[in-house]
């Protein structure tokens, strides 16, 4: 499948640096090919598949872009991670929704401060990369000196047009932003 879309990708390569993102025509072909399943647990329709599947399809769709083959590298590869953390976590992210896809930015660029219920989170975090396509984001962050990773969903962030680089224009790797 991943050979199969490497045309249109390669077609949309030079348009993906100039918009400094990856297509969403692009990123919603991927997802309908089914290739962010890959690593997604069975449970929730996924096809729970070896890390070297995986690996191949990223090498693949990077050969014909690779902001794409990154991009699809950093979302497809928090399916699996995503299956690591608790039940509530991962009926929160694929309750109502088994495609929704996750950024990251794991540096320490946000405190969090506990609060009733949970953590109170703010900070500006650096390079999320294929964040205009994710529904949720995992952040990393410090508490009493030691690092979390914190878990947000798309309306709990900001995306901060950032990302003006010369490499690896197209994966919109932009800064994400949390105020309290």
């Amino acid at each position: 499948l991943a050979r199969a879309l490497a045309p249109i990708i390669r077609e949309r390569a030079a348009g993906h640096a100039q918009a400094r993102r990856v297509a969403p025509d692009v990123i919603a072909a991927i997802r309908q090919a089914g290739l962010f399943r890959v690593l997604q647990p069975q449970r929730w329709n996924g096809f729970e598949m070896h890390p070297q599947v995986f690996a191949d399809i990223q090498f693949e769709l990077g050969r014909a872009d690779m902001s794409t083959g990154w991009v699809y590298g950093v979302l497809g590869c928090h399916n699996f991670q995503m299956g690591l953390f608790d039940e509530q976590a991962q009926i929160d992210v694929w309750g109502k929704n088994d495609a929704a896809s996750i950024a990251s930015t794991f540096q320490p660029g946000g405190i969090a401060t506990p609060v009733a219920g949970g953590y109170r989170f703010s900070g500006q975090w650096k390079f999320a990369s294929g964040c205009d396509h994710a529904d949720w984001v995992f952040l990393g962050g410090m508490l009493d000196g030691e690092f979390l990773t914190c878990l947000l969903p798309r309306d709990q962030y900001e995306i901060v047009d950032s990302w003006h680089v010369s490499g690896l224009k197209g994966t919109g790797s932009q800064d994400i932003l949390v105020k309290d």
